[in-house]
């Protein structure tokens, strides 16, 4: 394998290159590699924030989207990143466990029964490995790894050579198969049967059966979401839902941004904010919000309520569409999910100023975070206890929105706790702690990743995939 060394999304954990401009899972704005590229992250003008820890870092380097997200926007209006939060493999987890490295892994109900908020109670944290591992295989890579899935004791992989291949517990390759152009993988939650292979580059995903690699399915998109039985792929300007084994087209929908949570599947089209069946793509209700430069829209289902973004942030009651509030300031904020039922509202500093976070549920306003290391955050329930944490900068934020604790290093999430690789050796902490419980010392190379499974640790390094219980 070629490594290099690679980032994660901010937004979705998935794998980026080092050039990488954009996450080809949910379009997110690249986060920087060093400190000097942190100007490239921020609003022509704007003031330099203290420089954060370096960001995760990934197994995988998907190729950039089709589609640029950053906005040269008019005059009146500085262009910024949209952050596009779309499930669509979404979590590979090098950040949220399973969120590792451009695959989203099933989700997993461990020890510990966790819950990664804003994907409509479809993905959990897998279990962490508790005590120090041991290697149990290790596989030889034959090129560079662009996608990885672990679901149960299975691994699926996909190099730049548009090979991909099963591994059994052992490590032991059960079939290969060959794919148009490769791409990186997602396993849909509850629906062992498939595996996708999204290739961003040409805008296709391809279905394999994970029993011996038989497509099933191609059709042209990227995974945008999956529940237990559908695919919801993003095309241009569209949200189409196919069946997940046979990859029927059931419905489609107009749509430039989407959003899902509890509270159901909301799309913007143009000027729309829409709330759409997932069934049958009805229309349940459909509001103007007011904003007609799309590439300007974030949006963030919370709880009972969906927070839109454009020149303000505007919230709407998710059941009937009425408003709730509106920000006070007219700057383009970015808006993001902090919590089960609250959003960050990021105003980013214009020149000589600060970037300040306000935190709102649905009543409004309900105080602020620490701009100058506030990120992308992934907010989450392990247990009882509710987290975000932010992928940039390591903060671990308790449901007081206090940081507890801050992990130095590239991350990978769990539902008891967290990994951290850092010079070449992995530290893991239970939940809010300041000493690692184990450490893992592989004599790894900088160019080390790591992704989770349930109860299992993935290492790539110089090459070889290892696995660890």
């Amino acid at each position: 394998m070629t490594s290099q060394p690679v980032r994660s999304c901010p937004s979705c954990g998935a794998g980026l290159s080092t050039d990488a401009a954009f996450c080809s899972s949910c379009g997110t704005p690249a986060p920087p590699t060093a400190a000097s590229d942190h100007a490239a992250f921020r609003r022509p003008g704007a003031a330099a924030a203290a420089e954060p820890p370096a960001p995760p870092r990934s197994l995988l380097p998907p190729p950039a989207p089709p589609t640029a997200d950053v906005v040269e926007a008019g005059p009146a209006r500085p262009a910024r990143p949209r952050p596009r939060r779309t499930i669509g493999v979404l979590v590979a987890l090098a950040v949220v466990g399973a969120l590792a490295v451009g695959a989203v892994v099933a989700s997993s109900r461990g020890a510990v029964d966790s819950e990664v908020y804003g994907y409509g109670g479809h993905l959990a944290l897998p279990g962490a490995v508790t005590e120090k591992p041991d290697r149990d295989w290790t596989w030889q890579v034959s090129g560079s790894l662009m996608g990885l899935a672990a679901v149960a004791d299975a691994t699926y992989v996909v190099t730049d050579e548009g090979t991909v291949a099963a591994l059994d517990g052992d490590g032991h390759e059960t079939w290969t198969v060959r794919v148009e152009g490769g791409g990186f993988l997602a396993a849909p939650p509850d629906h062992d049967e498939v595996v996708l292979v999204d290739d961003a580059a040409v805008s296709r995903v391809t279905a394999l059966a994970t029993e011996d690699g038989a497509e099933l399915w191609s059709a042209e998109g990227d995974v945008r979401w999956f529940d237990d039985d559908c695919a919801y792929l993003g095309t241009e300007g569209e949200l189409v839902a196919r069946d997940l084994d046979s990859g029927d087209r059931l419905w489609s929908v107009g749509a430039d941004e989407v959003g899902v949570g509890e509270a159901g599947l909301f799309v913007i089209e143009g000027a729309q904010l829409l709330r759409v069946d997932p069934a049958d793509g009805a229309t349940t209700w459909s509001v103007d919000h007011g904003v007609i430069d799309v590439e300007m829209t974030d949006i963030a289902v919370a709880g009972d309520f969906v927070a839109v973004g454009g020149e303000r942030a505007t919230a709407y009651d998710a059941s009937t569409g009425d408003p709730l509030w509106s920000s006070d300031r007219d700057d383009s904020p970015v808006v993001q999910l902090f919590a089960r039922d609250l959003v960050a509202v990021q105003h980013i500093a214009s020149a000589g100023g600060e970037t300040e976070v306000q935190v709102y549920d649905r009543e409004g306003p309900q105080g602020s975070v620490d701009g100058t290391r506030f990120g992308y955050v992934v907010p989450f329930r392990s247990g009882s206890d509710q987290y975000a944490f932010d992928v940039g900068s390591g903060d671990l934020y308790g449901d007081d929105r206090e940081v507890i604790e801050t992990y130095d290093g590239s991350p990978a999430l769990a539902a008891e706790g967290l990994y951290v690789l850092r010079g070449g050796t992995v530290r893991y902490y239970a939940w809010g702690a300041a000493e690692p419980r184990w450490t893992l010392d592989e004599d790894l190379s900088d160019e080390a990743s790591m992704q989770t499974g349930e109860g299992r640790l993935l290492i790539a390094d110089q090459g070889r995939l290892s696995s660890y219980r």
